[in-house]
């Protein structure tokens, strides 16, 4: 089992001192992963990402502070991007941090962010599997053709990601575990308990011949209990909490479920209590190292 840490590229504490010391203490707990979070812009009552540090950046930015841990998007709005821009600035960041990149990938979710960038939501599932099929041609084709004024002109995409970045699938639905199997890397859902990883699974390994990656997302509340709570969709969601027994044992029971990285959440709180949050952490994780 993995682990990683969303970095508070939104909230209430969120600003560059934030985010270095965030990432910084990643690194020094030993930390698998980092993951930033997309919002472009939101209405006034979405308060949670009302101030919202560009993903992209924060990432590129997070290849040059850090040197060990994996640098993902959790997740992406791939319908609210243009696919050639964003594999090429994968690629370019995979590169500047050696390999270290990983792209996680969702449909979206917030009807009036899409309405204010002239987005279709209504498409936005079709969008996003265009978009993913041109993005691993763009890292993976030598040559690429497209016809100008009647003329087949072949583009090249340069460089090249060091390693082909995996593509996880965000999203809780059906569709979005049947996306992953099609065309994904692996499935990235959040905030979903162990007995739901399992039956994801199951539809995992019927739509595709290959065995998936599952990633999962989940708010830890160290020092707290478990939390039930609903999402800005109204999706309930659970968390990890209680004693640090309690917490190993779901852990347990996630991984037995077939999650091989957890990339966590420690709430909305000011930074120093953030890390230290992380750092009670990270005796549970060093059961699993």
């Amino acid at each position: 089992m993995k682990f990683g840490v969303c970095i508070p590229n939104f909230g209430i504490d969120i600003d560059k001192h934030a985010i270095d010391k965030v990432s910084e203490a990643a690194e020094r707990f030993e930390y698998d992963s980092i993951w930033t979070t997309d919002h472009i812009i939101v209405p006034k009552k979405e308060k949670t990402f009302i101030n919202t540090y560009e993903t992209i950046t924060t990432l590129s930015y997070l290849a040059a502070k850090t040197e060990n841990v994996l640098l993902g998007t959790s997740i992406i709005v791939l319908p609210l991007r243009d696919p050639v821009i964003l594999a090429k600035q994968i690629a370019t960041i995979d590169n500047l941090s050696e390999g270290r990149t990983i792209l996680g990938v969702g449909v979206g979710w917030l009807k009036e962010e899409f309405v204010f960038l002239q987005k279709d939501f209504n498409r936005r599932g079709k969008i996003t599997d265009e978009y993913i099929k041109i993005i691993k041609e763009i890292w993976t084709k030598d040559e690429i053709e497209y016809k100008v004024d009647n003329e087949i002109v072949n583009f090249v995409a340069l460089p090249k990601p060091v390693k082909i970045p995996k593509i996880l699938i965000g999203g809780n639905s059906k569709r979005a575990i049947k996306r992953a199997a099609r065309i994904g890397d692996g499935w990235f859902p959040v905030g979903i308990h162990y007995n739901e990883i399992k039956k994801g699974n199951e539809i995992l390994n019927k739509y595709s011949p290959y065995k998936k990656s599952i990633f999962l997302r989940i708010f830890v509340n160290i020092g707290g209990n478990k939390v039930v709570y609903k999402s800005s969709t109204g999706e309930l969601r659970v968390s990890l909490g209680g004693s640090d027994r309690e917490i190993i044992n779901d852990i347990e029971n996630y991984k037995n479920a077939g999650v091989i990285h957890l990339a966590c959440w420690f709430g909305n709180v000011k930074t120093e209590e953030f890390i230290e949050k992380m750092k009670k952490f990270k005796d549970i994780m060093s059961t699993f190292k």
